[in-house]
């Protein structure tokens, strides 16, 4: 089975969400906000790789909630790849057209 980087982020994200309900029921007077963090925590689906979005939402709102700024997407482009660099004597047939052959 091959797992997706999608895959694996769903399960980090559902590993994170229960070790921060643990904490949260550990110290729940440590944040004023704890019964909606809660409520949040238990009732989203983590593991759902269908609703990425829905749950960056719902991380987003627990993030204001706890005073913690929430992350940003990072958007990536691909870049063409740098043409290769012909060094002196770097292949056969530049050893041989230096040579003179």
């Amino acid at each position: 089975a091959t797992i997706t980087k999608q895959q694996k982020a769903v399960v980090s994200t559902q590993s994170t969400g229960d070790s921060f309900y643990t904490a949260l029921v550990t110290y729940d007077d440590a944040i004023p906000t704890c019964q909606e963090v809660s409520g949040i925590l238990e009732t989203t689906v983590w593991e759902d790789p269908n609703d990425i979005d829905g749950i960056r939402e719902k991380r987003n709102r627990i993030c204001e909630l706890v005073g913690v700024k929430p992350p940003k997407l990072l958007v990536t482009t691909k870049q063409a790849p740098k043409p290769a660099s012909v060094e002196a004597f770097d292949s056969y047939s530049d050893l041989v057209g230096r040579a003179g052959y």
